[in-house]
């Protein structure tokens, strides 16, 4: 009886098991084709110098008090390496450099991985409506992007070891944040900078992008991201010395700053300096803050305005160039003595509208512009009557009647 009863309870056990088994494994195989589905919360977007996160209008909500984080994790999608044969590579050499170990696709960055999902910590420059404004990424124009997280010191760091074939890559291994991830500048570059910080020295732009050039990829990186950070200085003069340094370095992210600081700065110094840099820029994302600067109470920054516009040929400024044909203000002390209506000259000649021939023609007529408007007129037209007015009248109206002519034909 005894026995019956325990080939009972084993029978039962081993039922008992079995059903879990089977559960198990299905549960488990549901689990393993369970699908989710991914939609991108925006794309990235590069232009002109520019690198931005442009979230969808539905997520703008999702953007608030990430301006007061300086960096931002980017989750996006490798859509270029969404392919059935590419998901199925679960081993690479890293770098694809054949030097490097064979290594599984979990233990490094390679952009082929059964779930093509990239990571990228980026410095925020900026955030505005459903825009983030970034340094830089490691990702094409118009990649999905999949999540935003803050970066936070304390959570996202940690002392951490890697592979003998990553610690003897050629260059350091770069650790962005922290005092461990600072990288050495040679001492003259270092002193530089420190001229840099100093409103009240000399320093050319160009000069120094010259002298930052000669430095190795990764240094130039580093004074990059410190030029960067001077965008958010709170001096007028050291934003402007960083916004032209980055743009010397092909990086106009200082153009921004400098329109909202041709906006919202007071000190005329600071104000000639920046209308001048906008000029130096020439990015059309100005072309608003010029047009509005052609207004401006100072001849010199209407003057300025007037050249840049031209420099950019923005034909929405036609008629503000046009008008300024007859300001002959010039700023008090200003050395040059150059009137707005000089620089009006100039910038229909580099607008390059031959509509803009009687204008010229009449400016003949005022000492102010008369070499001025002689010298546009023959870029124009190629022709070369001098400051003789009459003649360039005759001229102009056998073209119109030429052009007449050719029309009825």
């Amino acid at each position: 009886m005894k026995s019956a009863i325990v080939v009972v309870r084993m029978c039962v056990i081993a039922m008992v098991l079995i059903l879990l088994y089977s559960t198990n494994a299905v549960l488990s195989q549901e689990m393993t084709e369970r699908q989710f589905i991914l939609k991108p919360i925006g794309f990235v977007q590069k232009e002109k110098g520019r690198t931005t996160l442009v979230l969808n209008k539905e997520f703008e909500p999702a953007l608030r008090g990430l301006e007061g984080f300086s960096h931002v994790w980017v989750f996006w999608w490798f859509d270029r390496n969404d392919t059935p044969k590419k998901r199925s590579i679960l081993q690479v050499h890293p770098q694809g450099n054949r030097k490097n170990p064979l290594t599984g696709v979990f233990a490094c960055r390679s952009p082929v991985r059964p779930n093509p999902i990239a990571l990228t910590l980026c410095q925020v420059l900026s955030v505005g409506g459903n825009v983030v404004e970034i340094d830089k990424i490691d990702a094409f124009a118009n990649t999905p992007i999949l999540d935003l997280k803050p970066y936070i010191p304390g959570y996202d760091s940690a002392k951490a070891s890697v592979p003998n074939w990553l610690r003897n890559r050629s260059g350091p291994i770069e650790e962005e944040h922290g005092e461990r991830g600072k990288l050495g500048l040679p001492e003259a570059v270092e002193k530089e900078f420190v001229r840099f910080d100093d409103p009240d020295q000399i320093v050319i732009a160009s000069r120094f992008a010259q002298l930052l050039k000669k430095l190795r990829a990764d240094q130039i990186r580093e004074a990059k991201s410190r030029l960067r950070a001077r965008l958010q200085s709170k001096i007028p003069e050291i934003r402007r010395r960083a916004a032209l340094t980055l743009h010397s370095l092909g990086d106009d992210s200082g153009v921004a700053v400098m329109i909202r600081d041709m906006k919202e700065v007071t000190d005329q110094r600071d104000r000639n300096n920046i209308v001048v840099a906008l000029r130096v820029m020439k990015d059309s994302r100005a072309v608003p803050a010029l047009i509005d600067c052609a207004y401006d109470a100072s001849p010199y920054i209407r003057s300025i305005a007037l050249a840049a516009l031209g420099e950019l040929k923005a034909a929405d400024a036609y008629e503000a160039i046009v008008e300024h044909l007859h300001d002959y203000e010039t700023e008090e002390g200003d050395c040059f003595q150059t009137c707005p209506a000089h620089l009006a000259c100039y910038a229909l000649g580099a607008l390059g509208d031959k509509g803009a021939i009687p204008h010229l023609i009449e400016a003949l007529d005022h000492e102010e512009t008369r070499a001025a408007a002689c010298k546009t007129l023959g870029k124009l037209t190629g022709e070369q009557f001098g400051y003789d007015a009459a003649k360039w009248k005759q001229w102009w109206e056998k073209e119109k009647a030429n052009k007449r002519m050719n029309a009825d034909q």
